[in-house]
């Protein structure tokens, strides 16, 4: 039987766990024999990174992993947290129809109907915005709920998997008729960079993006007519030669559609995000407005 995600963790008969940074360690930690996969008794070996041809021409890295032995028929033990497989096929138990498998790849559907981009000022006066979107309460976003959900636990996997570049492969989201790979559909709010180069883009390119991150600060409004959660994480971009400060921010209007999340928990928010320049301080918040919950979800 092919397997075609790597397993991340392994350990020896000792009991010591490796992780694969220890693969291409040198000298090698572990006697290569002496391996069985990090959540179950199937013996494994270990594959170092290397570089792979790809269709049409030039090499991909392949990351160090570890993986049954060759001609292995044995699988893993039931239960175990790294057969990837069996845990995407539960993904897909759980998800409502949202997520199926087309050939090697496992694809989340979105909701056919965009979220609808209307008017949303922020509190603060002064500033511009790249894009205005907020998502409407409609029939539309109360279907986001299964999808936000089963991308929540996409995610959960492939953090299981250490961010593999063959688990992440794996997976893809279904807007209308464009397939998107994971990583062109769900961005981390640290990587700002590139979430604001998909908000400059032209508009008929652009998608619905789910960002996700870590709660840092979750605020009222001095009016206390809105309410926003803030992303743990603060860095810098370039916007129009000028370097700014930029966070990543899910604002609403309705205190319960934050879902009580704290300081500290692993969120996910899916819609048509946009960016607010503020004038007076080199800033800009990357900001999406809700209306309810079925567009966030956290966890711990």
């Amino acid at each position: 039987m092919a397997e075609t995600v790597g397993i991340p963790e392994a350990r020896d008969s000792r009991g010591t766990v490796y992780g694969r940074a220890a693969i291409d360690a040198d000298p090698c930690p572990f006697d290569r024999n002496d391996l069985v996969c990090g959540g179950c008794t199937l013996p494994v070996t270990a594959a170092k990174g290397h570089p792979r041809r790809v269709p049409g021409g030039g090499e991909t890295w392949v990351s160090a992993c570890f993986r049954r032995w060759p001609r292995q028929d044995r699988t893993h033990d039931e239960g175990c947290d790294f057969d990837f497989e069996r845990r995407a096929t539960e993904l897909i138990s759980d998800s409502r129809g949202t997520l199926t498998k087309n050939g090697e790849h496992y694809e989340l559907r979105l909701p056919q109907e965009a979220p609808s981009p209307q008017d949303a000022a922020p509190e603060r006066s002064g500033g511009t915005h790249g894009r205005i979107a907020r998502l409407q309460v409609n029939a539309a976003s109360f279907r986001l709920a299964p999808t936000i959900r089963t991308a929540a636990g996409i995610l959960r996997l492939l953090r299981r998997f250490a961010g593999s570049d063959d688990a992440v492969a794996r997976f893809r989201a279904v807007y209308g008729k464009k397939r998107l790979t994971w990583e062109q559909f769900c961005r981390p709010a640290s990587d700002a960079e590139s979430i604001m180069k998909h908000l400059r883009g032209q508009r008929d390119r652009q998608h619905p993006l789910a960002v996700h991150g870590t709660v840092g600060l979750v605020s009222e409004s001095k009016q206390g007519s809105s309410f926003s959660l803030l992303d743990a994480y603060a860095g810098t971009v370039l916007h129009e030669g000028q370097e700014r400060q930029v966070r990543v921010t899910v604002r609403s209007r309705n205190r319960a559609a934050l879902r009580g999340a704290q300081q500290g928990d692993h969120w996910l928010a899916y819609g048509q995000w946009s960016y607010w320049v503020m004038d007076h301080v080199p800033r800009i918040e990357i900001q999406l407005w809700i209306d309810t919950p079925s567009s966030l979800v956290t966890w711990r």
